[in-house]
């Protein structure tokens, strides 16, 4: 077998360290369940019994913006509001920002099978703020890869189908009563003890 790595410990941007009785992750911090190839990799691993799922009683996500931890807020799903009023009452984006967000209301759909990357989609029908505020730090504990280059088609083909078929990702999530989580689908994350 031959490994070929880039820095000086394996790995990549995947790494684990032990401070001051504190464990920390660093790049993904979880699997994400509706991957069944994953699922297969940890039963053939042996690793099931070492499965945690998210706490049930602290269910949020924070981005830092502005040197400060920020809730994501309420009805944010991914990488879009569908609850409109908590996403406008929020200080991770500015109000050009959250106007940009809300022009997915209006923006044509790209009726395509071309594939396109998942920054090029956000910045297309959500903005390049929400892109680098928002989705680029949640996607970077969920894949752990740069959004220029992961397939839209392949991480999050939900969202091409909320475009095609309500013309809007936010009026799609509203329609589908998405709005009721908050952040990340949190019930479909496992980690590691």
């Amino acid at each position: 077998v031959d490994l070929f790595e880039m820095k000086s410990c394996l790995g990549g941007i995947i790494q684990t360290i032990r401070k001051d009785n504190f464990l920390l992750e660093l790049g993904p911090d979880s699997i994400i369940t509706n991957k069944p190839w994953a699922l297969d990799l940890i039963q053939e691993l042996g690793l099931n019994d070492q499965i945690i799922e998210t706490n049930i009683h602290n269910r949020l996500s924070y981005v830092l913006h502005n040197q400060k931890l920020q809730p994501i807020p309420p009805g944010f799903f991914m990488m879009a509001p569908a609850k409109i009023i908590t996403f406008l009452c929020s200080s991770i984006l500015s109000w050009p920002g959250k106007l940009r967000v809300l022009g997915d209301l209006w923006i044509r759909p790209k009726y395509t099978t071309d594939d396109e990357s998942l920054a090029d989609f956000v910045r297309r029908r959500l903005g390049l703020e929400v892109l680098s505020n928002i989705v680029e730090p949640l996607l970077a504990g969920i894949y752990g890869a740069d959004p220029e280059k992961l397939s839209l088609k392949a991480v999050m083909p939900d969202f091409i189908d909320l475009e095609q078929k309500y013309g809007s990702i936010i009026r799609g999530l509203r329609k589908k009563k998405i709005g009721d989580v908050q952040g990340a689908r949190y019930g479909l994350f496992i980690s590691f003890l």
